[in-house]
């Protein structure tokens, strides 16, 4: 009952138009609503990411004048990718301590005898 008539996305917004099946009585079509929440399931269905609802309308088959309504979204900002994931350079660890130069001074004693 509720069909998408396009999906635009221009600048740093989306544009989702829909439209609704007017009510008739003589075939018993049920009556039917459509709000931000139907129109965010589309788009999740439709594996499409938004931000928030910069411009909404409920739309009711009851009367023509409300079966067709816009919905703005905002584009999601994309997050620039980090260096996170590149190995970093690992610090060398000495595991023997450093070698120093000792100079060991004899001091000579007499022997005895």
């Amino acid at each position: 009952m509720i069909n998408v008539e396009s999906i635009k996305t221009e600048n740093d917004k989306i544009y989702i138009s829909i439209k609704l099946k007017p009510f008739c009585n003589r075939n018993f079509r049920n009556n039917v609503t459509c709000d931000t929440a139907d129109i965010e399931n589309i788009l999740k269905e439709k594996r499409i990411s938004y931000g928030e609802c910069l411009q909404e309308t409920h739309l009711s088959n009851r009367r023509e004048k409300t079966c067709s309504g816009i919905w703005v979204f905002k584009k999601p900002q994309t997050q620039k990718k980090s260096n996170r994931n590149r190995r970093s350079k690992k610090n060398q660890k000495n595991l023997d301590k450093v070698v120093e130069d000792v100079i060991i001074d004899s001091v000579e004693q007499p022997l005895e005898e």
